[in-house]
């Protein structure tokens, strides 16, 4: 009997000694999240190495212990090499999968297969993506090449072996990525800062980080915002201050920026106010010069300009012009822009960048009839049918 009521003594006494102190010093849940970084750069730019930089931008960020318990994925679809999905971690790189070359990073199936294998192997409560690669906003692949001055992408780019490219469309990107249910979607791309791009993307994640104008080869600082990505409490303006502090920088190869952040949810409601706006069919002033914010000719009558000095423009009166500005501000928290961006005047940048249609012809350029904004929005307008 001693002996048993010494063992249950000795057992109490662990037990207290076990809960004390770990209870007035808990140790700090990690961070519920996985990020994504995607990187479709079988390319120019896996070409010249710009993806093995970044690379180690994330590198730094995580050896500085960046990651607060959380999970930095990258599935790197390299220049001529094997696609791989690996983890960094402050021991290294861990591959957790490679993947077959008969698909290419933009392809929608090989986009939902990763999207699902980071679920799989890297569960968590939250997700984070980055797109890597290039852009050129709404334009589509597809169209009439005769009446443009550059080779369009949308998002992404892919070097086939004949020596042909492969690009995606945005309204593949949407399907492929639609029902993520990201926190957050950041494009460290050209000119996906646009009101078709962001609408074309709404259901894919709650807020979009993109750049309306180029974006400089080395794009997003990801040593200064891989540790914003991984924050407790998710902050993603901070990601774009931090990249339009960097190139305001004398780091910076050139000090060209535009950087918005997107609230989706935000975005219903714009799109109804400004269809309100078009199924009125509001004119122009024949003396009207909209700001580019491309720096080459898409096509005669279109492109992506200025949104707001658009729609502050047309001939509407001032209570529909309130209701819209207000609408037009809540869906972006936050934007900001160097004084020019590659010789463009982006003073005045107001946070989106847009299409502007004239005439019904110009809805069968370069894909735009196919575009949720043409859809839902701008086909409201009757001068344009």
């Amino acid at each position: 009997m001693r002996t048993a009521i010494q063992i249950l003594a000795l057992l109490g006494l662990c037990l207290l000694c076990g809960c004390g102190p770990n209870n007035d010093n808990p140790a700090p849940e990690p961070t519920p999240r996985t990020v994504l970084v995607y990187m479709a750069a079988n390319n120019d730019l896996g070409l010249n190495n710009w993806d093995a930089r970044d690379i180690a931008e994330m590198r730094k960020a995580v050896e500085a212990d960046a990651l607060n318990g959380g999970r930095l994925l990258v599935y790197h679809d390299d220049y001529n090499s094997t696609p791989t999905l690996f983890e960094i971690t402050k021991d290294g790189n861990n591959t957790l999968r490679t993947y077959s070359t008969d698909a290419a990073a933009i392809d929608i199936d090989r986009m939902k297969e990763v999207m699902s294998d980071i679920k799989s192997l890297a569960p968590n409560k939250e997700y984070g993506l980055v797109l890597w690669s290039h852009g050129t906003g709404w334009v589509e692949d597809e169209g009439s090449r005769s009446a443009v001055t550059l080779n369009p992408y949308s998002f992404g780019a892919h070097w086939n072996d004949n020596g042909s490219q492969a690009k995606m469309k945005i309204t593949s990107l949407a399907k492929a990525l639609e029902g993520e249910d990201f926190e957050f979607i950041y494009f460290d791309n050209c000119h996906m800062g646009t009101i078709e791009v962001v609408y074309e993307m709404r259901n894919a994640a709650r807020k979009i980080v993109a750049s309306a104008t180029e974006l400089p080869l080395e794009g997003m600082p990801y040593d200064r915002n891989i540790p914003v990505f991984f924050e407790k409490n998710l902050d993603i303006t901070k990601a774009a201050k931090n990249t339009y502090d960097y190139y305001c920088s004398p780091d910076a190869s050139t000090n060209s920026c535009t950087i918005s952040v997107i609230d989706t949810r935000q975005l219903d409601n714009l799109a109804s106010v400004t269809g309100n706006i078009m199924a009125s069919a509001p004119s122009l002033p024949d003396d009207y010069k909209p700001i580019p914010l491309f720096r080459q000719s898409v096509v005669a009558d279109g492109g992506i300009y200025d949104m707001s000095h658009y729609i502050s423009a047309l001939d509407i009166d001032a209570s529909k012009l309130n209701t819209w500005r207000s609408a037009y501000n809540s869906a972006i928290p936050y934007h900001a822009s160097t004084q020019k961006s590659y010789g463009l005047d982006t003073s005045k940048f107001s946070g989106l960048g847009c299409n502007i249609l004239q005439k019904a012809s110009d809805a069968t350029i370069l894909g735009y009839e196919n575009l949720s904004w043409w859809k839902n929005v701008i086909s409201r307008n009757p001068a344009l049918h």
